[in-house]
Order: structure tokens, then sequence, then C-alpha cells
């Protein structure tokens, strides 16, 4: 059981409710930032927040502070309060930790890669697999971006020597590194203007294939127009 500290935010205030009632309000600490550095200077690595005023206005009301918060206070937050849409949570983009490239360590890729040993090879036990998550804390890569990563050399170590030999494993697998360069592809389509994020959700896979193939027809004419 991990018990979380939470900070409930209510017109930029971390405040606590009395019985809930939003009109019965103790400040706690008028400053937010400053209390998630109080959590984490005490050693706290995860917390939660609660948007109020999110929760009262049926929108993230404090979306910007929160970030703000995670920013500056290095914590992991758990947020509530004000999400009514798939829409506000469904941007993994915007949080590091749960979705990046690879080779960096986001919260998909950690999680795959115990089942994918179970299955494989049984080579991960239970333990190893709780010694890993009781040891994961959010760092700062080459890059000075939040990416999750280990506190002890030894837990890094083992979840090295368990990826390296399901990755192996993973490699083989000619119908995975198919998808992976598919998905290369679509990134790439995406960052260079080609195909818009919201085209993965709304057309279907012939369109996009189609889209693709026009792309490529109209840079081999061009390349034999040159010649």
């Amino acid at each position: 059981m991990q018990i979380l500290p939470a900070i409930d935010i209510k017109e930029g205030q971390a405040v606590r409710l009395f019985k809930g009632d939003f009109n019965q309000k103790t400040v706690v600490n008028p400053d937010v930032i400053g209390q998630s550095k109080i959590f984490a200077q005490a050693g706290i690595d995860f917390i939660h927040v609660v948007d109020l005023d999110g929760a009262l206005d049926g929108r993230a009301t404090n979306r910007d502070l929160i970030a703000k918060l995670k920013k500056e206070s290095g914590l992991g937050v758990e947020v509530g309060g004000g999400i009514r849409t798939l829409e506000q949570i469904e941007d993994y983009h915007i949080y590091p930790v749960a979705d990046n490239e690879i080779p960096c360590l986001s919260a998909d890729r950690l999680e795959y890669m115990f089942p994918s040993g179970m299955v494989l090879d049984g080579s991960w036990t239970m333990e190893e697999i709780g010694q890993c998550y009781e040891d994961i804390e959010i760092l700062k890569n080459e890059d000075g971006k939040d990416e999750l990563g280990f506190k002890t050399l030894e837990t890094a170590e083992l979840y090295c020597e368990h990826f390296c030999l399901i990755g192996h494993m993973l490699q083989l697998n000619e119908d995975k590194l198919t998808l992976h360069l598919l998905g290369q592809i679509m990134n790439l389509a995406v960052k260079t203007g080609i195909l818009l994020e919201d085209d993965f959700m709304t057309k279907s896979e012939k369109e996009i294939i189609q889209k693709l193939d026009a792309i490529l027809l109209d840079t081999e004419k061009l390349t034999n127009d040159s010649l």
C-alpha cells in the first residue's frame, strides 16, 4: 500500500474543506507550489492533487498551476477534479514519464516488459518486479526532462539485464518489428505535416495509406521531372 499526501487547490491556495463543504475551508498553505516543495523535501515522490475549482467549473481550471507545480517540485502527480472528457486526459505527449521515445524509460514501456518477460521466458519473479516498483523515482535525463529511473544501481542493472534478454526475443518477432517501423513512419508523417494526429482517430487505415501513396507518387513525379 502506498499513501499519497494530497493538495486540494481552491482559488490558488492549498486548502482543506470541512466535511466536503466548499463554503467551509481552511487555508493550509497560500502557496500551492511551496506546499508541494515541502512534500518533496520530506522525501515524498508522488502526491495527489485535487482541482476543487475544476470540480465546480466542470473543467481543468487549475491545469496550468498544477503543471507548474509538477515542473518545479519534480514530484509525480495524480490529478483529480474537473476532468469530464477523454480529450482532457488522452494527450500523453504532455506527460513525458508516461510516453516518450525509445530508449527512454516511460510508464508504459516499464510495465510491458514485466508481462512480456514472464510470458516469454519466465525470467521475472514477483519479488524482482516488486523491487523495481519500490525503487522507481522521477529523475532528469540528459536533456533535462522528467524520466522514470531507479534509485539504486542494483535495481537499474537488474532491469537492464532483463530488458536486454527480453528485447532480444522481441527483436526476433517480425510482426513486432514491422509494427514498430510502421509507427516510426507515422510519427515522421505527423512531424512533417503529411498527417495529423486526428487522422488516426477519424480516418480508416485505407484512407491513411492512400494519402501516403499520393505523397509518394507526387515525390516520384517531381524527381522524374527534375531528371
